[in-house]
């Protein structure tokens, strides 16, 4: 089944990113997870179908499906699948729960469980696994309208709330009588404490193992990662949706990765590390390549002015002053993140109101209608500024950018060229052409080269 979805539909680019999510979701993660409940709270039983779930999300990227640059982890929090070892664990919790109502010989064992030290099993283990859950949970701070103080479970609470809001859960009706009972509701909060507890867990622990999720959850971009799913309003930023979603994830082409590549495949190159390949100036400090791309580069000025000049312009005037370098705000501020300086420990805000978003205050009015518009539907949170959400204006920048960036960079790094590549190149350098690549073939200096130049802005 996913060689057959992955020939027909992932390798399609035209195909945005929110329907290939949802054929994951339909085909490969349901499939896969059939009788997840008893498998769940063990993490190397899952690992086989979230393996074949990784290769169909990075395919959905556009690239190849043993590609590591691209995080298990931060996949399935940029497409809102939940990783398949939390999706389990919270199977087999629902399932637990439902026990004492079931007429089935599981109610039976949960009242009787077989007694004696080696008797480990389901019912054993079960209770004992959310015991240990409940305790770390009750760690947590606990303020007048939320329960914890750590800046990375807030992200992952607000990036819940939201979905949770939008795609309300009502529990089944149970009993002769079939009603929802309010112990369900009780028991759903419950379990919805432990999901964020074990998204808290995947995130500390990746954190320490890639730099990029490391990055993703100093500037909480879990929390906009709903801007793919409303942007299925904007047909015609399919490919610059897909290309700002790999921003987020640090996924980008980049210098410091094709140089890497190049030296270990002993192939001559121009490239210099800290020195942009396309306008020449030095990238200083701790300065992101893509950070200056996006806000500096004089070769992508014309295309800049045309989509996000305005709204740098905007926010610059808003984030001054505020004890972080402007910039590096508006960088940030661009991608759907938060400083956390700025992130309040408390939001002050009852969880029991009906709006239909969670408002996260954040500086002044002004930087709070971008932050908590940035990846709304319209009708539920208008974003009246600049014409329209925050990430609208940065996907049209990086449509237009990103394939002029891959094939300069790559045109650089190899001095191979061809006339008619198309499409984006991996960080291993593959293109997906070969056939194109193998043809005619040119060399040059894009800093030399006054007509690729004059071409690219």
């Amino acid at each position: 089944m996913y060689a057959c979805v992955k020939r027909t539909l992932l390798h399609d680019q035209r195909i945005h990113l929110l329907a290939i999510t949802r054929i994951i979701q339909s085909y490969i993660m349901a499939a896969g997870t059939y009788g997840a409940e008893w498998i769940g709270m063990n993490q190397k039983r899952t690992r086989t179908i979230q393996a074949v779930i990784d290769r169909a999300s990075r395919l959905a990227y556009g690239k190849k499906d043993d590609n590591q640059t691209l995080n298990t982890l931060l996949l399935s929090l940029e497409l809102g699948i939940t990783p398949v070892s939390i999706h389990c664990a919270v199977q087999r919790i629902r399932l637990w729960n439902k026990g004492e109502d079931l007429r089935t010989i599981l109610k039976d064992l949960i009242e009787h469980p077989p007694q004696g030290a080696k008797n480990k099993s389901w019912v054993h283990d079960t209770p004992t696994n959310l015991t240990g859950y409940d305790n770390r949970i009750k760690e947590w701070g606990i303020t007048q309208f939320h329960y914890d103080e750590s800046e990375t479970r807030m992200w992952i609470r607000d990036m819940r709330t939201l979905k949770l809001k939008l795609h309300p859960k009502v529990p089944s009706p149970i009993e002769d009588k079939q009603v929802v009972m309010d112990k369900q509701y009780a028991q759903q909060m419950h379990t919805e404490k432990i999901r964020i507890h074990l998204f808290d867990l995947e995130v500390a622990r990746e954190s320490t193992r890639s730099k990029a999720v490391a990055r993703y959850d100093l500037m909480a971009f879990g929390r906009t990662a709903n801007f793919i799913a409303t942007s299925l309003i904007l047909p015609d930023l399919v490919e610059g949706v897909t290309s700002l979603s790999l921003l987020r994830m640090n996924a980008l082409p980049s210098v410091g990765r094709r140089i890497t590549t190049l030296n270990a495949s002993k192939i001559p190159h121009t490239l210099k590390r800290a020195e942009c390949p396309y306008c020449c100036s030095k990238i200083v400090g701790q300065q992101e390549e893509w950070m200056h791309i996006i806000l500096d580069c004089n070769t992508f000025k014309d295309t800049r002015a045309r989509t996000i000049q305005p709204t740098i312009e905007y926010l610059l005037e808003r984030v001054a002053g505020t004890g972080i370098t402007a910039k590096r705000h508006v960088y940030i501020l661009l991608q759907g993140g938060l400083v956390r300086s700025h992130y309040p420990l408390s939001l002050n805000k009852d969880p029991t109101n009906e709006d239909h978003y969670l408002e996260t205050a954040y500086g002044e009015d002004d930087l709070c209608q971008w932050v908590n518009g940035y990846g709304h539907i319209p009708d539920l949170y208008p974003n009246k500024l600049l014409g329209g959400h925050g990430y609208a204006n940065v996907a049209r920048f990086s449509q237009d950018t990103v394939p002029k960036v891959t094939r300069i960079l790559y045109d650089v790094g190899t001095a191979v060229i061809t006339d008619d590549f198309g499409g984006f190149a991996d960080d291993e350098g593959n293109t997906g052409n070969k056939a194109a690549v193998l043809s005619t073939r040119r060399r040059l200096t894009v800093c030399q080269s006054p007509t690729l130049s004059s071409n690219v802005g």
